[in-house]
This record gives C-alpha cells, sequence and structure tokens, in this order.
C-alpha cells in the first residue's frame, strides 16, 4: 500500500484538500469521521494538518467524497477560497434555519471545486476565459430605478447585446464576459450565489431545481452583484417580508432591465397592439416566452413601464390564474433545464480526453458521471477544434444532415 508521504504532500495542504472535498460531497465532520470510526475531533485535525492521514483513511474517504486520489493529493492549493469568502459572509448575516447555512456552506464549496476543476481544465489546453470584466459600475447616490437602467444600458452597448431578447444569456455572459457559471442543488429558497477571487474570477451558481426562465433572472441579478460589487460575494435568498435591502432591489430592477429593455418591450407590445388590437393574456403568455422569462416577471414589467394598471398580476393570481397552465394551453413550449456545466466546459473536458491529457475515468470527475455518460457526450458532440481569428480555442458541431435554405440572387 502506497504512503502518501511518497506523493510528499504537505499534512496542511492535504487538509485544504480534504476539507474542501468533504464540504462539496455535502458531508459534515461527523459523518466523515463516522465512515472511517473515528472520533469527530480526528477529522478536525486531519483537516488542519495536525494529524498524519494513514493510506486507508486517505482511500476510504476519497471513496465516501467521490473524488480521486488524484484530487486529494495535487500540490497545488485550492484556488481563491471562495468557502472561505461564503463562511464569513453566512457568519456576518447569521441564517434563521441553521440547516440552510450548511447546505449553503456545502454549496459554495460545490461552487469552488467546479471553478477550480473548470480553470484546471483551461491551463491543460492552454484556452482561458477571457476576462472582459469592465471597472466597477459606482452607483451611490443614485436611485435604484435610474442606476438599473444605466448600468443594463451601458452592459448591452458594452457586450454587443442590442436591444432585443437575449437567448442564452449563461453562455454570453461566459465567453463575452469571463464568467465561470455552474447550475448546482441548492436550497429551494436560495435562488444562487456569487463569488470572486483573482484566479477563478467571478463565478456563480445557480439554483437546478428552478425553472430555466428564473435560474435566467437570478443570473443576471447575480450578474449585477458581479458588475458593482465584485469582491463582496452575495447569496440571493427568497424573502417572504421584511426590510430588502438596497443592493438587493438594484440587483433586481437590473435583471428585469438587462432582460427586457424598456424600448424592445414597448415597441413589441405596441406592435402587437396595431395588428391584434387589445392583448388578452394569452398574448402576454407569448410575449412573455419571447423575452423568455416568467409570465410574472414580464407583466410586472409591463407595470413598471405604465404598459399595464398597477397590480394587474396581483388580479390575475387573486383569479387562480396559472401561468404553467396558460403556457400549455397557448402552445407555449416549456424550456429544457441547462445541466450542471455549460457546453464550453463539457467540451474542455471532452478535447482534453481527446489528447490524451486525461484518462477517461478523470473525464468522468470533471463531468460527474459514469464512463458510460462520458461516451454519450462524446456521441453527442460531433467536435471539431481550431483556433479562431483571435487565438482563442474554438469549438463547432457539425449536423450534416440538416437542409441548408440558399436564397436566390
Amino acid at each position: 500500500m502506497t504512503n502518501t508521504q511518497d506523493f510528499n504532500v504537505p499534512s496542511d495542504l492535504l487538509g485544504q484538500h480534504l476539507q474542501t472535498a468533504r464540504k462539496a460531497a455535502r458531508l459534515t465532520q461527523q459523518e466523515a469521521a463516522d465512515h472511517l470510526g473515528v472520533a469527530r475531533t480526528t477529522i478536525v485535525a486531519m483537516e488542519k494538518g495536525e494529524r498524519k492521514v494513514q493510506p486507508e483513511e486517505l482511500i476510504a474517504l476519497a471513496e465516501k467524497y467521490k473524488v480521486s486520489m488524484h484530487d486529494l493529493l495535487r500540490q497545488r492549493p485550492p484556488s481563491g477560497g471562495l468557502d472561505v469568502q461564503f463562511k464569513a459572509y453566512f457568519k456576518k448575516r447569521g441564517m434563521a434555519d441553521p440547516s440552510v447555512g450548511d447546505r449553503l456552506e456545502q454549496a459554495a464549496a460545490l461552487l469552488q471545486r467546479n471553478a477550480e476543476n473548470y480553470l484546471e481544465l483551461e491551463e491543460k489546453l492552454e484556452s482561458p476565459l477571457p476576462k472582459n470584466y469592465p471597472q466597477e459600475y459606482d452607483i451611490s447616490g443614485l436611485p435604484v430605478e435610474i442606476a438599473a437602467d444605466e448600468v443594463a444600458d451601458a452592459e448591452r452597448r458594452r457586450i454587443g447585446l442590442g436591444e432585443g431578447p437575449l437567448g442564452n444569456l449563461r453562455e454570453v455572459l461566459e465567453t463575452e464576459v469571463g464568467l465561470r457559471i455552474f447550475a448546482l442543488e441548492l436550497d429551494s429558497r436560495v435562488s444562487g450565489l456569487f463569488g470572486y477571487t483573482d484566479e477563478l474570477g467571478g463565478c456563480i451558481a445557480l439554483n437546478s431545481k428552478h425553472p430555466p426562465e428564473r435560474q435566467r433572472m437570478s443570473l443576471a441579478h447575480e450578474y449585477a452583484h458581479f458588475l458593482t460589487a465584485r469582491t463582496r460575494p452575495d447569496v440571493q435568498v427568497y424573502r417572504h417580508a421584511g426590510r430588502v435591502p438596497e443592493t438587493e432591489k438594484f440587483a433586481e430592477a437590473f435583471a428585469r432591465r438587462l432582460l427586457m429593455p424598456a424600448k424592445s418591450v414597448t415597441r413589441h407590445l405596441r406592435n402587437h397592439i396595431k395588428q391584434h388590437g387589445k392583448p388578452k393574456v394569452a398574448d402576454l403568455v407569448y410575449l412573455s416566452a419571447y423575452f423568455r422569462v416568467s409570465f410574472e416577471a414580464y407583466v410586472r414589467r409591463l407595470e413598471e413601464l405604465t404598459l399595464l394598471p398597477p397590480g394587474s398580476y396581483d388580479r390575475l393570481q387573486f383569479e387562480n390564474f396559472r401561468p404553467r397552465e396558460a403556457q400549455k394551453l397557448a402552445g407555449v413550449t416549456e424550456e429544457i433545464p441547462e445541466g450542471q456545466f455549460s457546453r464550453r466546459y463539457i467540451l474542455l473536458a471532452l478535447e482534453c480526453l481527446e489528447r490524451g491529457l486525461i484518462t477517461e475515468g478523470q473525464a468522468a470527475r470533471y463531468l460527474e458521471a459514469d464512463r458510460l455518460g462520458v461516451r454519450d457526450l462524446q456521441e453527442q458532440y460531433t467536435r471539431q477544434s481550431g483556433l479562431a481569428e483571435n487565438g482563442e480555442l474554438g469549438w463547432m458541431s457539425w449536423q450534416m444532415d440538416v437542409d441548408v435554405n440558399v436564397r436566390s440572387r
């Protein structure tokens, strides 16, 4: 049996990797101790680097945490420290329900591990994300609505989004700005997390249990924090009542404006009225799908723009209106939720495998899938890679059996 000292990993570094892996696996120190048949204080000492980890213990913990020995024996320390930032955030603000705080701390550790893996894949291929980061916007002293208008308009211009509906916002913010975005299982009351370190850059976790349109709004919300308070972590928690901080009011207002610009929303609604007359509820269902937001978000935006009377959505809700049922009746196709990893992340992992930079087993760990799942992804992505004009690694997926419509001159 191999001794861990043969890998020349300092005890404190090994302890950091063990702690990060345990949190990402959503396990407590007591659960890890029970798995080894030791006291919780033993796990505490291991993670602090104060007690030597025996080879059989390391193997058992790797299996329990569902990570490789390679992950635990990395010579580089965990990147950034998102988990440290969030731990301080949780401690400062406190959580009414301690179990929510525990789950959030675990989610922060998982976000860090995913971001580290992303960075590692990029380093193997020498294909870093662009860091097209603007200087932080100073919104101090501005009313929330005015600040949200100005920042949303500025960002749409800066990254060339125009005024129309945004397609894949996640892909845009990843490839055009350079954010690392993942969909993770969070507590149902939590919509998203945002954190930043110099090494990892901006990192966002969205709640994979929420519908796509809500995830998109949450992403825009967390993007607002990235733009105005980059070094301060944020957790977006659903509030039934109580005082909402100004920073959260701004983020919500920014999200509505980024996804539903006033000019575009107004123009499309007025064009519809010219063609079809006064809009019906079914028309609003279609238009909300066009902007890829929830029916509630769209109607409330119309109220905000005084295009509908105040309280319109509340009246519909009082009348027991169900948006999901209305979408089905109107024939609006329900969106398929995005997976945990972005397309770019998956392609990086598959390209590393193709080039022999990682094994199939390592690819499975990066993609959190079994080997069969990795092979399915290889079949799904017909890969062609090459250098784009800007020198970055580019990706294309070809479908050879699709008809091409050629416009005659």
